[in-house]
């Protein structure tokens, strides 16, 4: 027995397929992208919701105008199912069945429009990891529990404030190391001002100036912030994504710090923490973050 086909599963199929309409007795009239490859339900949403049959195929839809006759009105219409409902109206009118040729479909991620496995898994899948994270972190030298956790934040998965909030969950809503903004993984590890004040100090230490974090502040996500850093091609990329891996790591560590145990360490603790760190790392074989270090 087949997995049941979800909404989500069926969206997926409909952005990745083209439909040529033919004699329209066999696409369906709301479901499939057959006007100027999309659904009809995705161009006029409102109108879809209100239509009393969702399944008919195009040629029935079309037959003197009969989706028209199928939509609801009882459910009260508004000035956007009127813009709606003249949108498609227009588009519709261009609309010519021939009764000679059938409906066709064709697969938009191959060049010969056939289906292949290999494209629909990579569809599916494409947005669930960014596409250079390889380049970025699982790659890079850094102990495993630290490529993990910056794959989070990439995803913005960690659970700050923000993200609690949007879940409904209480929580103090402020940066627990500022006390001063609402705590997101952008500001807690980049944009704070205890955090700024940790970077500062370690890209003094390293000799990599022009990273300073004062250029930082402009970018709106972890996300935006590492790529732009540790994917500019710089000779000091591979030990720059180590370099990033290990603070954020260990800002995040005294942030939990201060929320679970109460306890609470200056900057120059948590970077003296970070150098240390950064040392063992070295001699670990992080080897492109030892000879950035050997600057120092």
């Amino acid at each position: 027995m087949g997995m049941p086909c979800t909404d989500s599963d069926k969206d997926l199929f409909a952005a990745a397929t083209r439909v040529c309409i033919g004699d329209g007795k066999t696409a369906k009239f709301w479901e499939s992208s057959w006007l100027d490859d999309l659904r009809p339900r995705d161009i006029t949403p409102k109108i879809f919701e209100i239509s009393k049959r969702k399944a008919c195929v195009v040629s029935k839809a079309l037959d003197n105008h009969s989706w028209i006759h199928q939509i609801n009105t009882q459910e009260g219409l508004t000035l956007t199912h009127i813009q709606q409902f003249a949108k498609l109206w227009e588009m519709l009118a261009g609309v010519t069945l021939r009764n000679d040729m059938q409906d066709t479909i064709s697969w938009k991620f191959t060049t010969n429009g056939e289906y292949s496995a290999s494209t629909a898994y990579l569809a599916q899948f494409a947005d669930l990891t960014y596409n250079t994270n390889n380049a970025t972190i699982w790659k890079m030298w850094a102990p495993p529990k630290c490529k993990f956790f910056a794959w989070l934040v990439l995803q913005n998965r960690v659970w700050t404030a923000d993200r609690l909030t949007r879940r409904g969950w209480p929580n103090c809503g402020l940066c627990p190391l500022c006390k001063q903004v609402q705590e997101s993984a952008a500001h807690l590890l980049f944009q704070c001002r205890f955090s700024g004040r940790v970077w500062n100090e370690i890209t003094v230490w390293l000799g990599i100036h022009h990273y300073t974090p004062l250029t930082w502040r402009n970018e709106d996500s972890v996300r935006a912030r590492w790529i732009k850093a540790v994917g500019a091609g710089d000779q000091h990329r591979k030990a720059l994504a180590s370099v990033m891996m290990l603070v954020s790591w260990e800002i995040w560590k005294e942030r939990n710090a201060r929320i679970f145990r109460n306890m609470a360490a200056p900057t120059t603790i948590v970077v003296s923490r970070i150098k240390e760190e950064a040392r063992l790392w070295a001699l670990a074989g992080a080897k492109h973050l030892s000879l950035l270090m050997s600057r120092e």
